[in-house]
């Protein structure tokens, strides 16, 4: 594969083991960045330049959980890799298959891949694959290996291998799964079951382990880059420790207020904070959550005088926060809550003569927002950056209280008091100390 662009690498003996291995069945449980998807690419590309023993016209697959990250993740990266041999493939941008020819070296071969989003595995069946990669499996729902693709490598004549590869995951649909996949195929006795695992500092550079150890509370980094199956917790907050993190705190005039808003009616939950400052005067990291409010059966106006009346004429100035569903119609005016907030004149700096407001296009995912929580809360350094005041009564309670339905990944709103100040927290942490994987990650090296 020498005239092919592949991304070089510096072997560590797992991972050449892992490319070399003749089992039909392979499961890589690796940490983040560490070579698992780039090693199963290789194999992928082998496949596809070599004549099969048996099938003329041979067909690959390789799946993600979803179209678009099929398309990001692997497509380009197709398109990259076979570049300086575009002139004997053919390649489809609207369906994502490549489609090989004869090799320079005039080996000849007839191999198509398809790239494919998983959650609606049935599209993938009724042709039989030789050689199948599941990327992201934690996330990929269980019956697209066992209803779709397992039964396409059955077929007599593919008698065809797969991989599952991906990172562990604490919730996720596949997570289960996939973990019992992993188990149960390196248990086998068979040499056609393998499974490889390795963690992300035996490739990563140390300075890199050191980011992420910053950023990450300390279960996400274990499951994240030394590859752990963590232990699923109920609540959802689980780094929150009310000796560590409720303190008697005391405002700095010299700072502004930092208002995070969630625009709920019953409650509105809006959370008070500031940029925890040194003795020596300098800001040390951390959020300090100085007071909350919550009204039930409210609106906007009524929150932003309730917060006049509590913290108005702050020298330092306002900086709002939150849910970006506020940029739409609110329920009791023609007008967004931003606009309604735009529009007093009591929170205007006075140097713009307009109000700070901070707020995405978009919601985080949940799940990055939940995360970069507990990362503030404690990280994998044991670092604690969040600070509550013991009068911000109905957070300290979410913090607490806030949990999972059982088994599952979604949060439990059945208690109607809930969620909603850790919500206005969340939206605020995700904004200046951001770390959601998928971003996180971007631009960290694969290998030293």
């Amino acid at each position: 594969m020498t005239y092919l662009k592949l991304q070089k690498l510096n072997w560590i003996p797992e991972q050449e083991e892992y490319l070399m291995s003749q089992a039909r069945f392979i499961a890589a449980d690796c940490g983040r960045r560490s070579g698992k998807t780039e090693i199963a690419f290789r194999r992928m590309c082998r496949a596809m330049l070599q004549q099969h023993p048996t099938i003329d016209h041979p067909l690959y697959l390789w799946g993600l959980p979803t179209a678009d990250q099929a398309k990001t993740t692997i497509w380009f990266k197709l398109l990259e890799t076979f570049e300086p041999i575009m002139s004997i493939c053919k390649t489809r941008d609207m369906t994502l298959e490549v489609q090989t020819g004869t090799r320079p070296d005039g080996t000849p071969t007839s191999s198509k891949l398809l790239v494919r989003g998983m959650m609606n595995a049935a599209r993938v069946e009724g042709v039989g694959y030789c050689g199948v990669v599941l990327d992201e499996m934690s996330d990929m729902p269980p019956n697209a290996y066992l209803t779709s693709v397992f039964p396409a490598i059955s077929d007599i004549n593919c008698n065809g291998w797969c991989m599952l590869i991906g990172v562990p995951k604490v919730r996720g649909v596949g997570a289960s799964f996939f973990k019992n996949k992993c188990e149960e195929w390196e248990a086998n006795p068979s040499p056609q079951y393998a499974r490889f695992h390795w963690t992300s500092d035996r490739v990563l550079p140390p300075a890199t382990i050191a980011e992420a150890m910053s950023q990450l509370d300390e279960k996400t980094f274990r499951e994240q880059f030394h590859a752990s199956w963590e232990t699923a917790s109920g609540l959802v907050y689980y780094a929150f420790n009310e000796k560590t993190h409720v303190r008697e705190l005391t405002a700095n005039p010299s700072l502004p207020l930092l208002i995070s808003c969630d625009f709920n009616v019953n409650p509105m939950s809006w959370v008070i904070c500031q940029a925890g400052i040194n003795a020596n005067g300098t800001l040390d990291g951390a959020i300090h959550v100085i007071d909350e409010i919550r009204l039930t059966d409210s609106n906007t106006p009524e929150a932003l005088d309730v917060l006049w009346s509590l913290w108005g004429n702050w020298k330092a100035g306002y900086h709002f926060f939150g849910d970006a569903a506020g940029a739409h119609h609110n329920t009791t005016s023609d007008l967004s809550d931003y606009v309604i907030m735009e529009q007093d004149e009591r929170y205007k700096d006075p140097s713009t003569n307009m109000v700070n407001i901070s707020v995405p296009s978009a919601n985080p995912r949940v799940l990055s927002r939940i995360a970069s929580v507990n990362a503030v809360l404690r990280n994998a350094l044991g670092e604690v950056r969040l600070f509550i005041d013991p009068n911000c009564v109905a957070l300290i309670n979410d913090l607490k209280s806030v949990a999972y339905l059982d088994g599952m990944r979604n949060i439990d709103k059945r208690d109607a008091s809930l969620t909603h100040m850790s919500d206005a927290l969340g939206y605020l942490v995700h904004t200046i100390a951001p770390i959601g994987f998928d971003t996180m990650i971007q631009g960290m090296p694969l290998v030293v």
